[in-house]
């Protein structure tokens, strides 16, 4: 897809090549006449033609493809990395030790006893 071609067909709202509609006008911001609400649109527009232009490229070529599916998956085994390692060491984290707060309690209760 031709960039040129992809803003095009956007703008005059056609959308992708097989009739589809573009988010402008799934959205409802086929005429938008207000300032902000025009700028909302442009975003919107630019987003619509990054992803169908990174579409085509993902079909196009299958090293992408790859390279998005390990990307996707290291991200996700960090995220999971982060989320256990933080549970199983939450001793040493913000929560602190129950041990050391056993010894607190127990070493008040012996100061109070006569």
């Amino acid at each position: 897809v031709n960039p040129r071609v992809a803003q095009k067909r956007i703008k005059m709202g056609r959308g992708p090549q097989r009739g589809g509609k573009t988010m402008r006008s799934a959205l409802g911001l086929r005429n938008a006449d207000n300032g902000s609400l025009d700028q909302v649109a442009q975003t919107v527009d630019a987003l619509d033609l990054w992803m169908l232009e990174t579409g085509y490229v993902m079909k196009q070529e299958p090293l992408a493809r790859l390279g998005l599916l390990v990307y996707l998956l290291i991200v996700h085994l960090w995220c999971f990395g982060l989320v256990f390692f933080h549970a199983v060491e939450s001793e040493h984290g913000d929560l602190g030790n129950l041990t050391s707060r056993r010894a607190v309690l127990d070493m008040a209760h012996h100061n109070h006893s006569p």
